[in-house]
């Protein structure tokens, strides 16, 4: 017998589910992200400046958030199957936004040519392209399931693409961090492991050549990673871990953020949580994100189509491998590269394509739920 309750969640989509608590965990991973960015924007830039101008950063990010709620919202509503009517064109569109990126005259931020500038809004397209291109890659191998000989070579070339571009940029910690999340869709999806395989040999000599010349600080650090007194970044990301103790020095009372962690709302953003809030903050956002990676698994198996299952499954992986390499670079555990963290870490870019996916992860999760309740 159906309960009320459930007969009115059947019948009122805007009803909340069990099937949204991966929603529920990622809010809380920003309400986190917004007291750091608070914290490290705002009040580490007005001590600097000795005014309170770095609240711009504040009012930036909370509109970003209140958007991304909206986002979360509306995308959960929607059937997902109907991204499989623009999952080529999307993908095709992400390649344009990367090219438009290497034309002569675009704006160079931080010796990089990363964002699109719309006025007074930065946008990164690299960020829309690690959602759109694991839409592509769910739509393709539920299509291509039987036919990978004949259609591989497209989709790898579109990967490779994609790859290829965001180096040319130069971003390494993106480029390689798309070209994991795409080889790892394919092997789940059953491309053999022996046509993987060979691929990174392939990949990487000519990587190592294009970027010699484009990106030498690459180079700096693989030299700097085992020593991280040589890194700048991660040096002052650990006294500012090592710092904080059990509970931290408390909110707004980070040293690292006043000019010694350079971006400290940004790739950093977990060194000023462990700072302030202590190991009890960072090991609060670290199993949050591992309640988000069980989450995610489930909706995995909740989803009643293959393309569902395989959306569900790369939106999981990818937001897990994203928040792994950063939390990575920030303990000294690899050689630092621009990730971010998703939720926490200060961009609109970052936050807005992190709450698309969500809301496509519930509605995965919604879609299956009510096909089990009808059934």
């Amino acid at each position: 017998m159906v309960t009320g309750a459930a007969r009115a969640a059947r019948e009122d989509p805007g009803v909340l589910r069990s099937t949204d608590a991966p929603a529920l965990v990622a809010l809380c991973l920003a309400g986190i992200g917004l007291l750091a960015v608070t914290s490290a924007a705002a009040w580490g830039r007005a001590s600097r400046l000795g005014a309170g101008d770095g609240f711009e950063h504040l009012r930036q990010h909370g509109t970003f958030a209140v958007l991304a709620i909206g986002l979360v919202i509306l995308l959960r509503r929607l059937d997902p199957s109907w991204l499989r009517r623009i999952a080529a064109p999307g993908a095709l569109l992400s390649v344009a936004l990367l090219a438009v990126l290497l034309v002569p005259g675009m704006p160079r931020i931080n010796k990089a040519h990363r964002w699109l500038v719309l006025g007074p809004v930065n946008f990164q397209p690299s960020e829309l392209s690690k959602l759109l291109l694991v839409v592509y890659l769910a739509d393709f191998l539920d299509r291509r399931a039987r036919g990978f000989p004949a259609a591989l070579p497209r989709a790898l070339g579109l990967v490779g693409l994609h790859v290829l571009l965001v180096a040319l940029e130069p971003d390494v910690g993106t480029a390689l961090f798309l070209c994991v999340l795409s080889l790892t869709m394919l092997a789940v999806g059953g491309v053999p492991l022996r046509v993987l395989a060979g691929l990174p040999l392939v990949l990487l000599p000519v990587a190592a050549l294009l970027l010699w010349d484009r990106a030498p600080h690459v180079i700096d650090r693989l030299q700097a990673f085992g020593d991280p007194a040589r890194s700048h970044q991660v040096w002052q990301s650990l006294l500012a871990l090592g710092s904080g103790g059990l509970f931290g020095r408390g909110l707004g009372g980070s040293v690292q953020k006043l000019a010694y962690l350079p971006y400290p709302d940004c790739d950093f953003v977990l060194a000023i949580v462990g700072e302030e809030l202590g190991f009890v903050g960072t090991a609060s956002v670290l199993l949050l994100f591992g309640a988000f990676l069980v989450l995610g698994l489930r909706t995995v198996r909740r989803a009643r189509a293959p393309f569902e299952g395989l959306l569900a499954l790369g939106i999981t992986f990818s937001l897990g491998l994203q928040a792994a390499i950063n939390i990575a670079v920030v303990t000294a555990s690899v050689p630092a590269k621009g990730i971010p963290l998703p939720f926490l870490s200060k961009g609109g870019s970052s936050l807005l394509v992190s709450a698309a996916a969500v809301g496509l992860l519930l509605s995965v999760g919604r879609t299956g739920r009510e096909v089990r309740e009808s059934s």
